[in-house]
C-alpha cells in the first residue's frame, strides 16, 4: 500500500487541479530530464505560481546569514527565521526525493488522497507534499508516512 496524505477537498476545480500538477511532477520525477525552472512555470500555469512569494539573491542571502549565524535550538522556533517556501524550493523538493510515483485519487466526494511510493526508508519532501497540497486550499486531516496513520487537526495544518 502508497503513503498518503489525506486531505479535505476545497472545490472540485481545484481538486482537478492538483491532479493535473501532480502529473506533470509525476512525469518530470519519472524521466529525469533536468527540468527548467521557467518552462515548468509556463507549464503548470500562473495560477498555480501564482502562490509562492518570489525572494530576491540579496533578500535569500540576507535569510541564509540569520539562518546559519542563529544557534540551532534556536532556527526552528525563531519566528524571525520563517519563511514561505518558494516556487523553486517545492519544485526541488519534490524533484529530488526518493519517490517512485506521485497520483490523486479520490476517497469520496469531499476527501482526496495523495499517493507516494519512497524508494527509499527514510526519505525527503514530505514538506514539499504537504505545501502542494497546501497551494490550492486544500486542508490535510490525515497522513500515513509509512509509520502508520496519523490524523491531524486544524492546529497541525499549518503552512511550513
Amino acid at each position: 500500500m502508497s503513503n498518503y496524505i489525506l486531505f479535505e477537498i476545497y472545490n472540485k476545480n481545484h481538486f482537478e487541479k492538483i491532479r493535473n500538477c501532480v502529473e506533470i511532477f509525476n512525469r518530470h520525477i519519472t524521466t529525469e530530464v533536468p527540468v527548467h525552472i521557467e518552462a515548468l512555470k509556463s507549464e503548470l500555469g500562473d495560477d498555480f505560481v501564482k502562490n509562492f512569494p518570489t525572494y530576491t539573491k540579496k533578500e535569500d542571502e540576507d535569510w541564509r546569514n540569520r539562518w546559519f549565524n542563529t544557534p540551532v535550538n534556536i532556527r526552528k522556533h525563531d519566528p524571525g527565521l520563517k519563511r514561505r517556501m518558494s516556487f523553486e524550493s517545492l519544485v526541488s523538493g519534490l524533484l529530488e526525493n526518493d519517490f517512485q510515483y506521485l497520483r490523486v485519487a479520490r476517497d469520496d466526494e469531499g476527501i482526496g488522497r495523495l499517493e507516494f511510493d519512497s524508494a527509499s526508508w527514510p526519505y525527503g519532501g514530505l514538506t514539499q507534499l504537504k505545501n502542494l497540497v497546501r497551494v490550492f486550499s486544500h486542508r490535510i486531516i490525515g497522513i500515513d508516512d509509512g509509520t502508520g496513520y496519523t490524523s491531524l487537526n486544524l492546529e497541525h495544518d499549518k503552512e511550513i
